[in-house]
């Protein structure tokens, strides 16, 4: 090519190809595999921390639960928990059904209130079970949750109130 000046210009060629090498590729995959090796255990932490307050919370609503029963019906209601089938649940000491639970409206057993806890999950108590009063008060129980990974959480049920804690 030939300018207005009359100089020749030669025209610059590319000899680069577009794309990586295979050096910058490995090195993406590298640093890609250290994130992920320092992300995934966090996030496992963060799932069983997720799951442990989940279960607490659970035991909070069943007691509130029971409370509210025990006060609307005039007479004392139990919330129990079960360790071989890791389950907790209410019933009224008084009509327990064959399987010791409230039953629903649809005729199943336990489905009113309570849950499982998670195998993940150690749990220990004081006592298996704890009433709740028509006056609205109720007796004292600690429910105690840990995870494999060390994380330890209180339910207290007291009196008049539930709360969840860190252990100490």
């Amino acid at each position: 090519m030939i300018s207005a000046t009359g100089i020749s210009i030669k025209r610059l060629q590319s000899t680069s190809r577009g794309g990586f090498t295979l050096v910058e590729v490995l090195l993406v995959v590298a640093v890609m595999g250290l994130l992920v090796g320092v992300a995934v255990p966090r996030l496992s932490g963060t799932l069983d921390a997720a799951r442990m307050k989940s279960t607490a919370a659970d035991i909070v609503r069943t007691a509130q639960l029971a409370r509210a029963k025990a006060r609307s019906a005039g007479k004392i209601c139990e919330m129990v928990f079960d360790q071989d089938t890791r389950s907790y649940g209410l019933r009224f000491p008084s009509e327990v059904s064959t399987a010791g639970w409230i039953s629903s409206d649809r005729g199943d057993v336990g489905l009113v209130a309570g849950g499982r806890i998670s195998e993940e999950i150690q749990v220990t108590w004081d006592e298996p079970w704890v009433r709740f009063f028509p006056d609205g008060g109720a007796e004292r129980l600690l429910v105690v949750l840990e995870s494999s990974r060390g994380i330890c959480l209180d339910v207290t049920i007291e009196e008049h109130r539930e709360y969840v804690t860190r252990c100490d």
